[in-house]
């Protein structure tokens, strides 16, 4: 069971959940979540031409880093990394991805708290 954390600002609860569930870590599998998920953030723009791709596109590329040091994370560390991941490829979130230009900032911070957590703040993601 993983302890819990004190971020300065609560956590999303849907990310409190992502986390409490056993969600498949399979680095393959994360990764085609990842791919698919951006592809269809490009394929929604003909519904909404505000989608912020390049924050999708720098979540995407953050997320495969992390998938790159599952073997270098404690479970505990990958648990945190696989929830930031999920939290990201699901629209319907705290703000929904596909909404508003600003669909993707929830996302940016949310992995943003997890590589500080991680220890991997030069990875951060501008918002």
């Amino acid at each position: 069971m993983t302890e819990e954390i004190h971020f300065p600002k609560p956590m999303p609860e849907y990310f409190d959940i992502i986390l409490s569930e056993n969600r498949n870590d399979d680095k393959n599998h994360l990764s085609n979540l990842v791919n698919d998920y951006v592809e269809l953030a490009k394929h929604s723009l003909s519904q909404n031409e505000f989608i912020d791709i390049a924050s999708a596109e720098k979540l995407a590329e953050t997320s495969h880093f992390l998938i790159s040091q599952f073997d270098n994370f404690t479970e505990e560390q990958k648990s945190f990394a696989v929830a930031s991941i999920y939290y990201f490829v699901e629209t319907d979130d705290d703000e929904h991805d596909f909404d508003s230009m600003f669909g993707f900032e929830d996302d940016i911070e949310v992995m943003n708290r997890i590589l500080e957590k991680l220890e991997l703040s030069e990875k951060k993601i501008e918002i």
